[in-house]
């Protein structure tokens, strides 16, 4: 009979450690490498707004390249015409923004 008392005392000390543990797992099932979900879409959220920012940051020093290359295709014809159409085409070039990071 002591037998079976010590039996039924270890099997309640097993069932409480292992409820214990069900709930410090659970308490830990919405982190990965100690972030919550709420962190991962917020970390998310910011890299696609970033990115954004980024991809239009681009497409202006693009455009503004583009906008350089006409000035200098378009002086480049007046390049061999008389001094005051080659002056003429020099002082239609301008220089072009630089984009600062976004």
């Amino acid at each position: 009979m002591e037998n079976e008392n010590n039996s039924s005392w270890a099997g309640w000390i097993i069932g409480i450690i292992i409820v214990i543990s069900l709930f410090l797992l659970m308490g830990d099932l919405g982190k990965y490498e100690g972030k919550t979900a709420e962190k991962w879409f917020n970390d998310y959220d910011y890299q696609v707004t970033k990115n954004e920012e980024l991809r239009d940051a681009l497409e202006e020093a693009n455009n503004n390249i583009e906008e350089a290359n006409t000035m200098i295709e378009n002086a480049k014809g007046y390049a061999w015409e008389s001094y005051e159409e080659m002056g003429d085409a020099l002082d239609y070039l301008n220089t072009v923004d630089t984009i600062s990071e976004p």
